[in-house]
């Protein structure tokens, strides 16, 4: 059994000595190879110029950034929030604003 071992990898090692390339099994993977290799390089550049102009048109139009009024139904509490101006969100800084203003003025 080691002996058939020995003489497959010997064979296989005489193979690709050879050619000095890799032993397919058979010549179609080869081509595949070829094949596919030859698509990643048409494509890469395709996907490319995609991105770049995909990136073009984001920029070409203006961002707005107005404070949306928000509706009743959207600013419903159902509780406070365990932080000391519990009617503001953790990061509404003007809310804080507002309230620290009403506590020093009482």
């Amino acid at each position: 059994l080691e002996l058939v071992k020995i003489t497959m990898f010997a064979r296989a090692f005489q193979k690709t000595q050879s050619t000095g390339r890799r032993a397919f099994s058979s010549g179609a993977h080869a081509h595949h190879y070829k094949q596919w290799k030859t698509r990643t390089m048409y494509a890469i550049p395709v996907v490319g110029a995609i991105g770049v102009a995909n990136v073009f048109i984001h920029f070409q139009h203006h961002h707005d950034h107005e404070e949306k009024v928000l509706m009743p139904y959207e600013k419903k509490m159902l509780k406070k929030y365990p932080w000391e101006p519990s009617e503001c969100n953790l990061m509404d800084y003007e809310c804080k604003e507002k309230f620290y203003e009403k506590t020093k003025k009482h």
